[in-house]
């Protein structure tokens, strides 16, 4: 997959994504990860929490008003239910401070690709930089809960401890998918060009890799998704009896 060199600029998963070893990484997220995501009762879990933050957005964001200008709100929706699924967040706060830093990094990526002080794009790579540190912060204390990845006794293909809880959020499936199947050569290849890598935790090392696959599967659902809730709503204001009729159904 080809993607703009602004994309590629602030994701820097995206970046190494032509090396062999993240091809081999793209496979097993294709061939093991994401067809557990799909599971009906994955898929169950994941509608009852959507349904569930759908109305507590509604009841907050829409009854009672005289206006609303839904594209923005679904885009608020959306981000809500990303943070909530892929990472567990549920702190309206930090979702609405990620939220304006994401702001900031989607319009980098609609840009022309000049990185220089001031530029949407130096701006968008700065807080795709800041979001990916709260996002590993994260995924590293869920990694310390389930006490996988110790920096001491790391192997990828090690068992998982019969003492590690097999959790079923997405979060926890995607760190177990990384312990199971990824790459570490290619983990720590990510950021071999930092000083300090060599002076990083594993555990610490891994959560900032998933962290960088989790951005780009949220960038990507970011505008979709929103742009399709907000052509159905139009058709619904311009169409009222269907409407009705979904209602009644």
């Amino acid at each position: 997959m080809w993607w703009p060199k602004s994309v590629r600029k602030i994701v820097p998963f995206i970046e190494d994504a032509a090396s062999p070893a993240a091809q081999r990484v793209s496979r097993n997220l294709r061939g093991k990860l994401f067809p557990l995501i799909m599971k009906q009762e994955m898929l169950r879990r994941s509608v009852g929490v959507m349904d569930s933050l759908a109305r507590k957005h509604f009841e907050t964001h829409w009854d009672y008003k005289d206006e609303v200008v839904v594209y923005p709100l679904t885009q608020i929706y959306n981000f809500s239910s990303a943070c909530l699924l892929f990472l567990n967040i549920d702190d309206e706060t930090r979702v609405d401070e990620l939220l304006k830093l994401f702001n900031v990094v989607s319009d980098g990526i609609l840009t022309i690709p000049i990185n220089l002080p001031g530029t949407p794009l130096n701006r968008g790579i700065k807080a795709s930089k800041i979001i990916c540190k709260e996002f590993a912060k994260i995924i590293k204390k869920r990694m310390d809960e389930m006490h996988l990845f110790n920096e001491d006794e790391f192997s990828s293909s090690s068992p998982i401890s019969s003492s590690v809880p097999r959790a079923q959020d997405l979060l926890s499936q995607m760190i177990l998918f990384c312990n199971d199947y990824d790459d570490p050569e290619h983990v720590g290849g990510i950021y071999a060009d930092n000083d300090n890598s060599n002076k990083k935790s594993k555990r610490f090392i891994y959560a900032k890799y998933l962290a960088d696959l989790v951005l780009p599967i949220i960038i990507a659902g970011y505008h979709t998704q929103s742009t399709v809730i907000t052509v159905l709503m139009k058709y619904f204001v311009e169409l009222p009896h269907v409407l009705r009729e979904v209602v009644r159904g």
